[in-house]
């Protein structure tokens, strides 16, 4: 069976997600982060959220989405260690038809939590071939929406930046979240 095949029986309703209940109100503090969200979410279309596990980075997201869908956007959420763990032999596929239905579905916020399991640092020498091809197919997906007009924001996050493909990170907006236990 052709790659095609493979990911078109994917089921990618699962990725579709309800506006989320919380805004960036809720979020008690913060106040510089909140306003920096707000001003890039009127600008760009590519962010890259890490923060440590105590961060509230999941929460931060989902505030910052809320925001976003004023927009009448259509909302995908995946975590990349579950596109790595479910579709094992298939996570190439998987990443592919994300960015196709994020593509089809347009207007479209796509938010990637452990981007690492999809998008893994190719110049570590741990790397296996079949990580180094699901980084570039997550890389190509990316630079496709891009390198495009079409309405879709991309949220990634991780917890892990240093594990996470310096292409990725340079051609994101950068939010660096606090540490809330510190």
């Amino acid at each position: 069976m052709s790659n095609q095949g493979n990911h078109r029986s994917i089921n990618t309703d699962v990725w579709f997600k309800v506006r989320p209940s919380h805004s960036l109100d809720d979020i008690a503090g913060m106040e510089g982060l909140k306003s920096h969200l707000r001003e890039c979410g009127q600008d760009s279309r590519r962010y890259f959220f890490c923060g440590s596990e105590s961060s509230g980075l999941t929460y931060i997201i989902e505030a910052f989405v809320h925001e976003l869908m004023k927009a009448d956007y259509r909302y995908l959420s995946i975590d990349g260690s579950e596109i790595a763990g479910r579709y094992q032999k298939q996570t190439e596929s998987a990443v592919k038809q994300l960015f196709e239905t994020a593509q089809e579905n347009a207007p479209c916020i796509v938010a990637i939590n452990e981007v690492e399991y999809i998008c893994p640092n190719r110049a570590s020498g741990e790397r296996t071939e079949q990580e180094r091809c699901i980084a570039d197919a997550f890389l190509d997906g990316f630079r496709q929406i891009r390198d495009t007009d079409q309405p879709v924001i991309i949220i990634c996050s991780t917890n892990h930046p240093n594990r996470v493909d310096k292409d990725l990170t340079k051609d994101s907006e950068m939010i660096q979240l606090p540490d809330l236990n510190q």
